[in-house]
């Protein structure tokens, strides 16, 4: 990555999550919405990913996981 660029390739990223949320369609709320629950809840947003269930086991993502840097349990 260049210097200069970082706002375009981050303008990039955004737009390509929000055409991911908006694509997303077992929820009939809108986009900010989405973006809460996909923040708040990880199956959402391994949903909204397409990930498969039991695809990709992530330990941060369960639910009994505790983060060392934290003082809360995820």
């Amino acid at each position: 990555m260049r210097r200069g660029d970082s706002a375009a390739n981050f303008s990039v990223i955004r737009h390509i999550a929000l055409n991911m949320l908006r694509h997303e369609k077992s929820s009939k709320v809108g986009i900010k919405n989405k973006q809460l629950t996909a923040a708040w809840d990880n199956g959402y947003l391994l949903k909204v990913l397409g990930v498969k269930k039991n695809f990709m086991r992530l330990p941060y993502l369960s639910p009994s996981f505790h983060s060392p840097f934290l003082n809360t349990s995820f």
